[in-house]
């Protein structure tokens, strides 16, 4: 992880979106208008499912009219990539300023403060729900399933990084930095699944059972690298 390392950021937006009001980057390229237009099917993915949410359904929910949908997108499967793409830029930004905090820390106490108050900050963010929609379609969805392995492998990266850089500070003496990381991953994951059914009021089932498959199949696939 490089110290110092002043990252630019995209300039902040407010999105009212079904009856929600989040506050997130505007990315590099984009408009306001197909940034709600993500982050609304985001949430009816989530919420739904990917096939029990038509383009005229997420039309609707935008206040536009189909054909005005399919100025964005050309297809709801094109949407759907969009959306999961939509959700990598969110989670890079997201570990991003994380690494920013850490790289200031003083203390190990305060690198592992920041560890554990930043995913309550994330978890009160859309990003919640963009992790909700992977984990109801990684197991028969393989764009899902790729976006799942890119969150874990990401996120993983990023923590090991920061643990590891703190060693070699002498914040802390040297211990396994990648089991650690990987819990700290898991609980964030976890964090996020228990978060979204609050907003939801219990709408977006916690599928346990889907998310240790994709943690099952990231171990199978990552096991022995370095």
């Amino acid at each position: 992880m490089k110290k110092g390392k002043n990252t630019r950021q995209e300039p902040a937006q407010v999105f009212d979106i079904l009856g929600r009001r989040y506050t997130l980057p505007l990315m590099e390229g984009g408009s306001p208008t197909k940034e709600r237009i993500l982050m609304t099917s985001t949430i009816l993915f989530a919420r739904k499912g990917y096939t029990a949410v038509s383009m005229r359904d997420i039309a609707r929910a935008n206040d536009i009219k189909p054909a005005s949908l399919y100025n964005h997108f050309k297809s709801k499967e094109a949407l759907w990539a969009a959306a999961l793409e939509h959700q990598k830029k969110i989670w890079l930004l997201y570990f991003d300023h994380l690494a920013q905090l850490l790289a200031q820390a003083k203390t190990f106490e305060e690198a592992l403060g920041h560890m554990y108050q930043e995913p309550k900050r994330l978890a009160n963010t859309f990003s919640s729900y963009g992790h909700s929609l992977v984990m109801l379609e990684q197991v028969h969805d393989p764009l899902a399933a790729e976006t799942f392995d890119f969150f874990m492998s990401s996120g993983l990266k990023v923590i090991q990084g920061c643990f590891d850089d703190c060693v070699a500070r002498g914040l802390v003496p040297a211990f396994d930095t990648y089991s650690a990381a990987l819990l700290l991953l898991h609980n964030v994951f976890l964090g996020l699944t228990t978060e979204v059914q609050e907003y939801e009021g219990r709408r977006v089932p916690y599928q346990p059972k889907k998310m240790f498959a994709g943690m099952e199949r990231f171990f199978l696939k990552h096991l022995g690298r370095k």
